[in-house]
């Protein structure tokens, strides 16, 4: 669908508004920013299911794109190019603000940075995945992870940009917190020509917007922030940047020019979920349209299945490595709680309340409550048979949009004797290490780590919604019932009789 609804944009269409660049890079960025910000999982969604069920479509499309699900048989609303001008007038908003931004930065931003080429920097983190700036061995974060991956030490300088629009400035010695990682322009001289720049971009998105040139208030943040970053001192300009799986989307505009100055630009995938997969029988799993527009020039996933799902969207395998380490993201350092008999870790995904899911374009109608309670319940029965504890390890707790059975349902639990629920904030690794049966619902990433540790690991499907998913395993063992659940437990041959005998 991506190839037939192509982004029509003509040859030169950024001559004058974006320089420096390649157009070939500058168009990667448009088609991950189409993908990415205001469509979403539209390209991947809106095809059979509405195709059949003859949808009304009320969304923001440029013409190409609603001519295009016209001829799939959908009815695309005459409010639909409204809706597309008004997200470009918002996009223009967000460009303007963040040049505001940007100068407010450039004044008050003290942040000192060690020199070019010595500090790394990192977007889309935030301070638990850095111990908060305080650097503790017995943690499993994304700190303690790359240390070890990039053999650092822990003094080496790192500069973490926080998802805020404030000038924040942490201090914690070689670790800094910073609203944003590109430093100050203390020169008025610079700032003038950052403010002028502005001023002709502005002029021209808005133009864009008024004359259905759309690439150019698409386009408009991006441009913002390259400007910016060409105008900052050379000592701000880091060895490497790292982004995480969480903005692996879209490619910012300012990081092919990085890369031109000899830095390093890295994208973490932490996830191993690299396709769109869907309880429906006859449905099979969908590839991601986002992650085939990726151009990252180094990927590092967790494990080899990663790497070959990557391969598969085209990417070079040159430009991927595998880590010999889960990647573990948050460890709040809370001690895993000792437990008196052998354990079952179960790993969950919590089911979220319908409209937030709509909202954001969540496709799986996997994750529900009455899957999610099947899940449990079963692992319950057979933790109390063989008389194991169980250990539950939630991927979030106390979510404001979590089902509010769920929460009812996990304040029971809670009160359980033979469950032990674990702070969501302790990293998998860890939890890992203390178990000695790992079970997961269908298909988290920790249970990949649970692998490389070595530790029987399965992940269970109730009632068999995805049978026909088996190659998303990565390997593992995967059942769809409790008698199969069963049979594979006990094979396992780690029930000795002190257990059985302290059910």
């Amino acid at each position: 669908m991506l190839d037939t609804a192509a982004i029509e944009v003509p040859q030169g269409a950024f001559k004058g508004f974006i320089e420096d660049l390649d157009e070939a890079d500058v168009r990667a960025c448009l088609r991950q920013y189409a993908i990415a910000n205001n469509y979403s999982f539209l390209l991947t969604e809106l095809s059979k299911p509405l195709v059949e069920a003859k949808a009304k479509v009320f969304l923001p499309l440029p013409p190409v794109w609603r001519n295009h699900f016209r001829s799939l048989g959908l009815t695309v609303a005459p409010r639909s190019s409204w809706r597309f001008r008004l997200t470009l007038f918002d996009n223009f908003i967000r460009g303007i603000k963040l040049a505001r931004q940007l100068l407010e930065f450039s004044r008050v931003h003290d942040c000192l940075y060690p020199g070019r080429g010595k500090f790394d920097a990192f977007f889309h983190f935030n301070e638990s995945h850095f111990g908060s700036g305080i650097f503790d061995p017995k943690r499993k974060d994304f700190y303690a992870w790359y240390l070890s991956y990039f053999q650092v030490t822990p003094g080496r300088p790192c500069v973490i940009e926080l998802p805020d629009t404030r000038p924040i400035n942490k201090d914690h010695g070689h670790i800094k917190f910073v609203g944003s990682f590109f430093g100050g322009l203390k020169e008025n001289d610079k700032r003038r020509r950052f403010l002028w720049c502005i001023i002709k971009l502005g002029f021209k998105a808005l133009f864009g917007v008024l004359n259905n040139r759309w690439w150019l208030p698409a386009m408009f943040p991006e441009a913002v922030k390259l400007e910016y970053f060409k105008l900052v001192p050379d000592d701000n300009i880091a060895r490497r940047y790292v982004f995480s799986a969480g903005s692996c989307l879209m490619r910012p505009l300012w990081s092919y020019y990085a890369e031109r100055l000899g830095a390093e630009v890295i994208c973490v995938f932490y996830s191993a979920n690299f396709v769109t997969f869907t309880p429906v029988k006859d449905v099979v799993a969908q590839r991601t349209a986002g992650l085939e527009a990726m151009n990252w020039p180094v990927m590092i996933v967790t494990d080899e299945d990663s790497k070959k799902a990557l391969v598969s969207y085209k990417h070079p395998e040159k430009n991927i490595s595998v880590s010999p380490e889960f990647i573990d993201f948050t460890d709040n350092g809370v001690c895993v709680p000792l437990v008196s008999k052998k354990s079952i870790l179960v790993f969950d995904v919590p089911p979220y309340r319908t409209y937030f899911k709509a909202t954001r374009g969540f496709h799986n109608a996997y994750y529900t409550f009455s899957q999610w309670s099947s899940f449990f319940d079963d692992i319950l029965v057979l933790a109390r048979k063989y008389g194991y504890m169980v250990m539950l390890k939630s991927k979030r707790s106390n979510h404001r949009f979590h089902e509010k059975a769920f929460d009812f349902r996990m304040e029971a639990i809670g009160n359980l004797p033979e469950v032990c629920v674990l702070d969501a904030g302790i990293s998998p690794s860890r939890a890992i290490a203390a178990a000695d049966v790992i079970i997961a619902m269908p298909f988290t990433s920790p249970a990949i780590a649970s692998k490389l540790q070595g530790k029987p690991t399965m992940y269970y499907d109730p009632g068999g919604q995805l049978d026909h998913c088996k190659d998303l395993a990565h390997g593992l063992a995967m059942t769809h019932s409790f008698e199969e659940m069963d049979t594979w437990f006990s094979k396992l041959g780690l029930h000795s009789e002190e257990n059985l005998e302290a059910k």
